[in-house]
This record gives C-alpha cells, sequence and structure tokens, in this order.
C-alpha cells in the first residue's frame, strides 16, 4: 500500500455507500493499493452525507438540482475534504462540472489531478458554434491543460482531442467488462421470426430509440429496450397496441444477460456517443453487433470485423439494408460476434483495463 490520498470528484447523484451498485465496484476496485480513496459527489436525498467502508469514503453534498451544472458552482466546498483529509491526487471525471474547481485549489495547493473525458458533448464545445460552448470549451482547455495526465476512453477519442490541441500526457483507459458477470455467451445464431432486436441504454434523446421505435415497427422486428429514463412515458404512448415492442427499466444481471443473448441482434442506434459500456457488454455476451458510427464508436468497432456500422442515424432505409445484410448472412454474423467477443477478452476485460487505470493514479 502506499500513501496515496486521493479525492475522486464527479457530478454525479449517487446513493449511500452500503447500497450496492456498478460504480460502487468501480470504486472499490481503484481504492486497492492506495491508502485512502474518497469520492465527493452529489446525493441522491440531496443533503451532506458521509459514509465509509474501509479504505474507500463517500463524501454527498446536495444535489441542489437534477442538472449536473448545479456542481459548477456547489463543488468549491470540497476544499473542506482536500485539507480535512490532507488529499495528495485528485480525480476528475468531468472538466467542467467540478474539474475546473479541482484545477483551481491544483494550482493553489499543488495537488495534481487526472482528468477524464467520458462523453461526446465535450468534443461539440470544441467546435465552438455557440456563444456557450465558446465558455465551455474555454473552461474545459483550461482543465485539461493543467492535468498531469488526461484519460481517453480509445484511439479515436485521443486522436480527437490532439486535433483539438490536447496533446499532452494523454493515456488511453477503456471502457471495461466484467467477463465473469457475462458469463453467458450467444451460442446459437438462427434468425428469430420476426427478427429480435434488442438494446441497452438511458431513455433519452441521444439514443436515438424514438426513431428506432418507429423502423422496428415499420419493418415488423420485434425490438427490446433495456434501460429507464424520463422519455419512458413518450417512448409507451408512440408504441400504442404494437406488442412486438417491449420497454423494460429495471432487470436484474441474469434476466439482462438471458433478454440480450436470446435477441438475434444487438443495436445501439444513438446520434450521439462516447464509448459505451453497453456495447462494450454486448461483445462479451458474443452478440452481433450493428451501431450508428457516430462519437467515439469506431474506437471500438470496426465495420464488417467485429459489427455493422451505419453511417446515418437517421436513414431508415441504410439501417434496413444494413440489418438485411446481417440476417440473411450467418456466417457474416457469427464472423463479427466472435471477433467482438475477443476484443472484449483481450482489450477490455475488467482486470486488464483496471491494471492500466491503477498505474496512472500511481503515476500522478
Amino acid at each position: 500500500m502506499n500513501n496515496d490520498i486521493l479525492l475522486h470528484i464527479s457530478p454525479n447523484q449517487y446513493p449511500p455507500l452500503q447500497e450496492d451498485h456498478h460504480t460502487k465496484k468501480i470504486w472499490k476496485e481503484l481504492a486497492e493499493g492506495t491508502k485512502e480513496y474518497h469520492v465527493f459527489a452529489r446525493s441522491k436525498g440531496n443533503r451532506f452525507e458521509n459514509y465509509s467502508e474501509g479504505n474507500l469514503h463517500l463524501h454527498l453534498i446536495p444535489a441542489i438540482t437534477e442538472k449536473q451544472w448545479s456542481f459548477v458552482f456547489s463543488s468549491w466546498v470540497m476544499i473542506y475534504y482536500i485539507l480535512k483529509y490532507r488529499v495528495n491526487k485528485m480525480l476528475v471525471q468531468c472538466p467542467i462540472n467540478g474539474g475546473f474547481t479541482a484545477c483551481v485549489y491544483s494550482k493553489i495547493l499543488g495537488i495534481p489531478y487526472m482528468a477524464e473525458i467520458h462523453g461526446e458533448e465535450y468534443f461539440r464545445y470544441f467546435e465552438k458554434k455557440k456563444f456557450i460552448d465558446k465558455i465551455l470549451d474555454k473552461i474545459q482547455r483550461i482543465t485539461f491543460n493543467n492535468a498531469k495526465i488526461i484519460r481517453s476512453l480509445s484511439h479515436k477519442m485521443t486522436e480527437k482531442l490532439r486535433l483539438n490541441g490536447i496533446r499532452n500526457n494523454i493515456v488511453e483507459i477503456p471502457n471495461r467488462v466484467n467477463i465473469n458477470l457475462f458469463n453467458k455467451v450467444k451460442e446459437n445464431y438462427t434468425i428469430s421470426a420476426p427478427v429480435k432486436i434488442v438494446s441497452v441504454g438511458r431513455f433519452v434523446e441521444a439514443k436515438n430509440y424514438e426513431f428506432l421505435i418507429d423502423f422496428c415497427i415499420e419493418n415488423g422486428y420485434e425490438l427490446t429496450l433495456i434501460g429507464g429514463g424520463h422519455l419512458f412515458d413518450k417512448y409507451k404512448e408512440r408504441i400504442g397496441a404494437h406488442k412486438n415492442i417491449n420497454l423494460i427499466q429495471w432487470l436484474n444481471q441474469s434476466e439482462f444477460i438471458d433478454i440480450v443473448v436470446n435477441s438475434d441482434i444487438y443495436i445501439q442506434s444513438s446520434v450521439t456517443e462516447g464509448v459505451p459500456r453497453t456495447i462494450i457488454e454486448a461483445m462479451a455476451m458474443r452478440m452481433p453487433i450493428v451501431a450508428t458510427k457516430v462519437g467515439s464508436i469506431e474506437g471500438i468497432l470496426i465495420d464488417e470485423e467485429n459489427s455493422i456500422l451505419i453511417n446515418n442515424p437517421l436513414d431508415k432505409e441504410e439501417y434496413k439494408n444494413k440489418i438485411e445484410k446481417i440476417t440473411q448472412n450467418e456466417e457474416l454474423r457469427e464472423k463479427i460476434a466472435r471477433n467482438a467477443h475477443s476484443d472484449a477478452v483481450n482489450k477490455y476485460e475488467w482486470s486488464k483495463a483496471f491494471k492500466i487505470y491503477k498505474q496512472a493514479i500511481r503515476d500522478l
């Protein structure tokens, strides 16, 4: 064990530490080898809360609003935790919400930090199409340029960072999948009638699920969407009496895996995307994957090698052609599924990805 006392800064909302969730597993993994691992985030209960479990400590502050932008202002109270626990390293999940605050305190106190980039919205800020984008771009550049390490999720994301002038100290640490959790894989590549399509993701505009629902209704496909979110009621209304479209807000792990592997195709219909963990999980389950070529998807998916890629996320004719291509060719289906599974095991397996992650933290 070293003497690292790390503060992990996130604008997300979390429940008390005694509740199990995927992100807690990540914290516990990263906490191994540190003296103390502190997480500073927003409370789902909208109040100040503090929890400890071994060397893992969770400090929650009032969320104020559902939107993450409030953390730009509320995150300044992190100075209390930095000084109280004598933090000597910081990890920031967002270069703007909490990241800029960490940058300022880093300058004042001489504490190094690693800045992460998870979503495609940051690349839109680089384009500076709107006045607010210009402000956000300036803020994130300050955070990136003062970070000791910048975490990128893929070579495609690294390439885009460098094209936008962010060139120094980039370390590629991909999203990861716990192969032990996704130990059931697709075995039968015979196509169902009707074709069964599944997708996993939040019910938000970026996932393009309204378009996908309409497309599947028009073409007689069976569609299962697993995720939940604020558009659930809107999707339900759009589906109406069509029985081949299923919305699922929550499932336990075994039910979730069964639904995915018993489907014919996993689809990612997003209009914008970073490097979603859900795709890597589908790869681990040896699913034939169809995905839109948006954001940094090409950092993990290669057309006709481990997936079938769609150029235009709003072109129904292209969707139909690509889905017919994969449903009419069993050899292609199985090839891309097996290649995807191989990539999941060799590139994105939990312990391998965390080895890189932990080394980056030690190098801060």
